[in-house]
């Protein structure tokens, strides 16, 4: 299992999320809907919490994932702020007759992430995550603000990181299926729930056994900044060849960098990879899971 970060903050820490926003979908059909167009078994997920998933396109690559909350008044798609908008506009498409209301709630409504479950907010306003890790999100309004001063942001993204919660941004769309994101091990993907975009390459995916690629956690030494979708290489032969490519990172507090990264898993295991830049820093990979069954 994923070890506990030596780094996370205290109890009761939080930081604003500034590069996160929300989607509201709401009406008598919302459920169903959202059922019939993400991996997310949407309609098993109880009040309360707080679960996670992908959009795909027909070809099963992911446009978007989020966590998802269901309140009273329907349902909160927590994802990156640019895809907002967009994932709005491309569901929008699909509503036709049903009793469904899409809003892009980002910037009226601001989301807090909280280390520990005792933040002492309103109910209803919070939702733990499920990975274990003693964190929830919270979604307030534009002029409410947590007591106390808030972390950096990048405490969240460190923490996303070591749990292994990868977030697509638009660098990185329709690169990944769900599984390479590891969204299966993570009850993102629901396998038994019935059709909806891209299922039929994601199911047959799973059942037959052919991913090539997953999610690593990696390591860079002496590099802070590294763009999502920037690749990586093995140059263990004679000429490079394409390894994977990083989905997030961010500075490590030690120095250097940590992020989560999709590599084939011809070379998971071995040395020689680097970043394909002008520097070329190894790589360092650290599996998320206890065993190397793809």
């Amino acid at each position: 299992m994923i070890p506990t970060s030596t780094t996370a903050p205290a109890r009761g820490g939080f930081s604003e999320l500034v590069d996160w926003g929300v989607l509201k979908v709401s009406g008598d059909d919302a459920g169903h809907f959202l059922q019939g167009q993400a991996t997310t078994d949407v309609l098993a997920l109880a009040s309360g919490t707080l679960g996670c998933g992908a959009f795909c396109t027909p070809k099963g690559r992911v446009v978007a994932n989020f966590r998802i909350a269901r309140a009273d008044d329907g349902y909160r798609l927590l994802l990156a702020a640019e895809l907002a908008e967009p994932l709005r506009e491309r569901l929008q498409r699909y509503v036709l007759r049903a009793r469904v209301t899409l809003e892009n709630l980002t910037g009226p409504a601001r989301v807090w992430g909280f280390f520990g479950g005792n933040t002492s907010l309103p109910a209803g306003l919070g939702w733990p995550l499920s990975d274990g890790s003693d964190r929830h999100l919270a979604i307030l309004a534009a002029d409410q603000s947590p007591p106390g001063e808030p972390l950096p942001a990048d405490a969240w993204r460190l923490a996303d990181i070591e749990a292994g919660f990868a977030r697509i941004l638009p660098a990185t769309g329709e690169e990944f299926l769900p599984q390479m994101l590891n969204l299966d091990r993570m009850g993102g993907i629901g396998f038994s729930k019935g059709c909806y975009t891209g299922q039929e390459i994601v199911t047959r995916t799973h059942y037959l056994g052919q991913l090539k690629r997953r999610l690593f956690r990696f390591r860079v030494e002496g590099c802070e900044c590294l763009p999502p979708g920037a690749p990586i290489l093995d140059t263990a032969g004679d000429e490079p060849r394409s390894a994977g490519q990083v989905v997030n990172a961010c500075p490590a507090p030690a120095g250097g960098s940590i992020g989560l990264a999709v590599i084939a898993l011809e070379f998971a295991g071995q040395p020689g990879l680097r970043l394909a830049d002008a520097e070329g820093a190894p790589v360092r990979l650290e599996p998320l899971v206890d065993d190397d069954r793809p």
